[in-house]
This record gives structure tokens, sequence and C-alpha cells, in this order.
């Protein structure tokens, strides 16, 4: 009876276990240069020999813009799905159509796509911390647990037109009152 006791409990464990499975994104440079991926304000340097792997990837999409040492203008974006299994892709510029990734498994390619576009940022703010939280951040030397996130919304391009409408208005109104006279109309001028 202990023994299937203990089979079933290893099992179930087992289960869980699998559930919350890492994955691995390799990529390769087809000429073997060096390159880098930036993604979620990281940056992930290649060897020399233009090999890259990218561990503990969870089940999800990865947005990246990859880039070259000494090619700034050069870096498009990519998005790459991690799907229950581990990815290998091979870097590759297709001739007249851009950079792509190959799927060495799967044998697709996947394009490059514009930058996507975000309308918020967010800057860190000082927060009230209790007393642990501020013992903590000095333990660490991690001085951002006493920070908070503020998203940020930046305008869209008709609100800023808008806005210097608005000032651009006030800056005549403003003109018009430091001469300290009114200017007369003239309707036959």
């Amino acid at each position: 009876m202990n023994r299937i006791l203990i089979s079933l409990l290893a099992l179930i464990l087992s289960q869980h276990v699998s559930a919350q499975k890492d994955y691995f994104l390799y990529l390769q440079s087809e000429g073997g240069q060096p390159f880098f991926i930036r993604m979620n304000d990281q940056t992930y340097s290649s060897t020399s020999n233009g090999y890259l792997i990218l561990s503990r990837m969870r089940d999800s999409s990865y947005t990246f813009r990859l880039g070259w040492p000494g090619k700034p203008d050069e870096q498009p974006y990519f998005t790459v799905r991690v799907a229950a299994k581990d990815r290998g892709l091979l870097i590759k510029n297709f001739a007249g159509e851009g950079w792509g990734l190959f799927d060495l498994q799967s044998l697709e390619v996947l394009k490059s796509h514009p930058a996507p576009e975000t309308n918020s940022s967010v800057r860190l703010e000082p927060r009230q911390v209790s007393n642990f939280t501020d013992v903590l951040a000095k333990a660490a030397n991690d001085p951002s647990l006493r920070m908070k996130e503020v998203k940020v919304e930046k305008p869209t391009a008709e609100e800023e037109i808008k806005t210097e409408e608005k000032e651009g208005s006030e800056e005549r109104r403003a003109g018009a009152g430091k001469s300290g006279r009114r200017e007369k109309s003239c309707d036959s001028c």
C-alpha cells in the first residue's frame, strides 16, 4: 500500500515539475560574425564565433532587436515563439529581402519586422518603504527596492500638434501685450 501511495505521489510531483520546464534559444550567425541581441532592456552578446544560447526561456513569445558591433543603424527586430520546445535559429541576410532567422528544426524563415510602437515609458520614483525593505535594500546594495515604477504616457502626434498650436497662440498674445499699445485694425489697408 505504501509503495502505491509513494508511486502516486512521485507521479503527481513529476507532472508538476514538467509543467514548469525551461527551454533554450540557440542563435548562430551565418558568417560566424559576432552579434548581440537587446531584449527587455538587457543586452546579450554572442561569442566571437557568432554563437549565443539563451537559457531559462519560458513558453512564450519574445521580441528582440538584433545588432552587430560597429553597425548601429542595422538593427532589425524579431519575434520568436518558444512553444514547448527548444529553438535553434540561424541569422541570415536574404538577398533583397533583408535579415531573417532560419529555423534549424522546422526549416521556416522568420522575417524581421519594424520596431514595436510604444506610447508609454516607465520612470522610477522614490517611495515610502518599510524598515525591513530599507534594511534589505542596504544589505543587497540594491537601491531600486526603494523605488516604484511610474508609467509615463507619451503624447500622440495629434496631442503634440494641439500643444504646439496652444503654445503658439499664447506666445502671440504675450508678444502683443509687451508692446504696451493696442493695434488698430485697418479694414481699408
